[in-house]
């Protein structure tokens, strides 16, 4: 009897120190980020090798391991990038994909439609290899020869558009760089080292919330919807808004827990196929909202405990569990043998 209890026990101890670890799991190699683009991205003006190694050492310093891998090409318009990035991605096989293309586009007679089309391309290129792509908006162009009421009235708005649809990150370098550009930028149209910094720093304040300590990349690439800023269309019904704390909470188990692991990729994308009819069926009912918001408690809890606790927080709970449940196995013969006297 008692081997029996010992062998609960340690397996109940097994789960609960599994559950304590499986999130942080993926942490042994570094983030590999390749930083994709023409000539702004290859470092042109730059006397130290443009933003790609100014961002790996903000990554590094701020213990994100990661290699930064530059893949810029001079003078290169979108509809060149759209076939060299596939060779890219079979080369440094990345986590992330920074893109920053279509500076060239009107020099080539690229329209703007064409320059989005590329960028999607681009972007389900990536996504059919498990890379994570993030896209920024175009720098100033104030050059001789420039288009700098281009950019921003029309390239630039269709970038923000072509992001929102794909449900990728936008990081906006133009929003960055244009209020100081006239002393950022050696020929209007590439920046100074000055500039590249600033551009280091605007990429790394997007990707800290997507690689966390150690390298691990926490935010994995499953489409249209899943992002981090996807819906959670049940729990968002539920509780009534998407910033409830608790649909929060859940979100980050979503991209933490379940979006790194295929399995989980698979589920969150059957959730999406299935949810939102159910989600406006609960919304309708107060009844529903609450038996659901009931329901979800134990899922709220579990994600509490894998993200929210720290690693001696979650040995302690664990022993308090254990603990627990040995009190529990040890009481079962008692209280049968009182049920036996009674009866």
């Amino acid at each position: 009897m008692m081997r029996m209890e010992t062998v609960k026990i340690s397996f109940v101890t097994a789960v609960l120190v599994s559950l304590c670890y499986w999130p942080f799991a993926k942490t042994a190699d570094a983030a590999v980020v390749d930083a994709f683009g023409d000539s702004i991205t290859e470092g042109d003006g730059s006397s130290t090798g443009g933003y790609p190694p100014k961002l790996a050492s903000l990554l590094n310093s701020n213990n994100r391991n990661s290699s930064v891998l530059n893949y810029g090409v001079s003078g290169e318009p979108t509809s060149r990038g759209v076939g060299r990035i596939d060779s890219v991605l079979a080369s440094s096989k990345p986590h992330l994909m920074l893109i920053l293309e279509g500076t060239n586009d009107r020099a080539f007679g690229i329209s703007v439609e064409t320059t989005k089309f590329n960028l999607g391309e681009m972007i389900k290129k990536c996504r059919a290899k498990s890379t994570t792509p993030l896209i920024s908006t175009l720098l100033p162009d104030t050059s001789e020869h420039g288009w700098k009421k281009e950019i921003p009235t029309t390239y630039n708005p269709a970038i923000r558009s072509l992001a929102q649809e794909k449900g990728v990150s936008l990081v906006d370098q133009y929003d960055a760089l244009s209020p100081n550009w006239s002393s950022q930028t050696v020929d209007g149209k590439h920046p100074d080292d000055n500039g590249y910094q600033l551009m280091a720093e605007t990429w790394f304040n997007t990707l800290k919330g997507i690689i966390g300590e150690g390298g691990t990349v926490f935010r994995a690439n499953s489409g249209k919807g899943s992002s981090s800023s996807g819906p959670c269309f049940i729990a968002t019904a539920a509780f009534g808004s998407g910033l409830e704390p608790h649909v929060r909470l859940l979100k980050e188990f979503r991209d933490i827990v379940l979006l790194p692991h295929d399995l989980g990729r698979r589920f969150v994308s059957f959730y999406y196929a299935t949810s939102p009819p159910i989600a406006e069926y609960i919304r309708d009912s107060e009844l529903l909202k609450g038996i659901v918001r009931l329901a979800l408690q134990p899922l709220i809890g579990l994600s509490y405990f894998l993200l929210k606790l720290s690693i001696a927080e979650k040995l302690f709970f664990s022993g308090f569990m254990v603990s627990l449940s040995v009190l529990i196995l040890r009481s079962i013969p008692l209280w049968k043998k009182r049920l036996l006297f009674l009866s």
